[in-house]
């Protein structure tokens, strides 16, 4: 099931004996729970018929008899295990999963891990109905739309440019993108569509000077604004940290680089083999493609492999600051 399918279900009150949440994207695990545990049960209810068990504190056989009590004065109990992939025996659950009691929410957070699916545990959860949502991490190219998608479900919309902007400084944790969200979502009304202002405004992220626009401006060879930008974040380094930088524009430059290679073929396999979100992202390796050709875009990826080195301290002259190497890096990338 998906983890969209999940909510609806337990929105519209119909529960399954067993939720096995598992793999490495711990946001939907943890968005689950926090919904499993809040939101199933009164206030009332929780004191006798909400039981909350840590991996690495209990076993099989304490949460099978915990899961096979009968609630107390409620229709239904909850029994969430937090950190399962910490229990040593989960396998042994199996015997509960074939014959769960029908009035327990069993809930196995089980982070980072996957039961096998040809395990006897996950047939017996499958075979009884119960609930195994596999969270699979997102890759970068999928973070802006799931960005919108968020945005949508709380009825207001954001351009692409501010999704991708988000992506840049806050990188793949959804957790944290989520809460930045959340907070903007206070402060501007329903439908509003989102842009690069809104974000400056709420989330700090400077609309002209971030690592977003200096990519932009990079490939655009234009000298004046990337060292007025480089200026700011010398001024001003928490706003563009040296590594966040060279991170950035080396994944720019690779990106590049493939698109020196496909830049022939249609327009989908293009972004498929870029790892694009959509047609709209293409528009700055359109322009990094005429002013850094091949070579010289492999050029570039030598140099910020060079100052990645540079910036940990490999080959750095005494007293060499961050922002003497990021000026240094960007005239040459510049004049490459």
């Amino acid at each position: 099931m998906t983890f969209e399918e999940i909510r609806r279900e337990l929105r519209n009150k119909q529960y399954r004996t067993i939720y096995l949440l598992q793999g490495e994207e711990t946001f939907f695990i943890d968005r689950l729970v926090y919904y499993l545990e809040n939101e199933v049960l009164t206030d009332a209810d929780k004191e006798f018929n909400l039981m909350v068990l840590y991996g690495k504190d209990t076993d099989a056989e304490t949460i099978a008899s915990t899961a096979r009590r009968y609630p107390m004065m409620a229709s239904h109990q909850v029994v969430i295990v937090k950190e399962a992939q910490q229990l040593p025996d989960i396998e042994k659950l199996e015997k509960y999963a074939q014959n769960p009691m029908p009035t327990t929410l069993l809930v196995l957070a089980y982070k980072g891990k996957k039961v096998r699916s040809n395990s006897k545990l996950a047939q017996a959860i499958v075979h009884h109905k119960g609930v195994i949502f596999d969270a699979k991490k997102f890759y970068e190219s999928q973070i802006p739309d799931w960005i919108k998608k968020y945005m949508q479900a709380h009825h207001c919309q954001i351009e692409h440019e501010a999704a991708a902007m988000l992506v840049e400084y806050l990188g793949n944790d959804l957790g944290h993108i989520a809460n930045e969200l959340d907070k903007l979502l206070l402060n501007i009304a329903p439908n509003t569509t989102v842009n690069k202002q809104h974000i400056a405004d709420n989330i700090g992220i400077s609309k002209e000077y971030n690592v977003f626009e200096l990519q932009d401006a990079v490939a655009n060879r234009q000298t004046v604004r990337v060292f007025k930008m480089a200026d700011y974040f010398s001024a001003n380094p928490k706003a563009g940290p040296l590594v966040l930088l060279i991170a950035s524009l080396y994944r720019f430059f690779s990106k590049l680089y493939i698109y020196h290679h496909v830049m022939r073929q249609p327009e989908a396999q293009i972004i498929k083999a870029m790892g694009l979100s959509n047609a709209w992202a293409l528009k700055d390796y359109k322009a990094g493609v005429k002013n850094f050709p091949a070579h010289k875009t492999r050029k570039a990826l030598e140099l910020l492999y060079t100052y990645d080195l540079k910036s940990k301290g490999y080959n750095n002259a005494p007293g060499t600051t961050d922002a003497d190497l990021m000026k240094e890096l960007l005239l040459q990338l510049l004049y490459t």
